[in-house]
């Protein structure tokens, strides 16, 4: 599987088989995330691997009750050291940080669907309760809870915006080259979508 493959056909997966990872398909996702960017190279990232039945259970309970997340075979918790980045950026440091979290984040994702794994990017969590349960020094926070396994069903296709509708070139709103550098199929899709706002509007008149 290509980059670009990988890149279109990754899904959040919320449903895995019980099948345990191979540590060599681990440490290739773990090598993944080392070689994200960051802000001056700070790579703030740190990344714990929880497969302790019952620390993934408190992690689903802490995120939202998302019970799916004790499924998967192994939950990747994804925490930052956002003060390098702030003694060197200052105001800047915090965005910075969450930047490079991301990217780690998404070479992460992207890799998991490489290798035929499936994961989920959460975001939402007790904060506090996680940097307890995982014992986290002051300092360290928590960014992403990362679920990773066997999908145990299909996704379907998640569908995405035309680039039309979102590149532009030298100023914003400035879509002309597009016309002739995107795909015949994506000038139709952005027509069709125009013709039934029109509809729409007509209707509610």
């Amino acid at each position: 599987m290509d980059a670009l493959e990988a890149i279109r056909t990754r899904r959040s997966v919320r449903k895995f088989k019980s099948r345990a990872i191979p540590d060599s398909a681990l440490y290739t996702i773990l090598e993944s995330a080392r070689w994200a960017p960051s802000a001056n190279n700070l790579q703030p990232w740190q990344v714990i691997v929880v497969e302790d039945e019952g620390t993934k259970k408190l992690i689903a309970e802490e995120s939202l009750e998302q019970d799916f997340i004790a499924d998967a075979p192994i939950v990747l918790v994804i925490c930052s050291r956002p003060g390098p980045c702030e003694k060197e950026f200052e105001e800047l440091g915090e965005k910075f940080c969450t930047q490079s979290v991301a990217a780690a984040v998404q070479n992460i994702l992207i890799t998991a669907n490489s290798l035929g794994l499936g994961a989920c990017w959460i975001g939402s969590f007790a904060e506090a309760k996680l940097r307890k349960e995982l014992k986290l020094p002051e300092g360290i926070s928590v960014d992403a809870v990362i679920p990773i396994g066997w999908p145990a069903e299909k996704t379907r296709p998640a569908g995405k915006r035309e680039l039309a509708d979102f590149v532009f070139f030298e100023k914003y709103g400035n879509s002309g080259r597009g016309s002739d550098m995107f795909p015949i199929s994506e000038q139709i899709g952005k027509i069709k979508k125009g013709l039934k706002e029109f509809a729409h509007r007509l209707k509610n008149k």
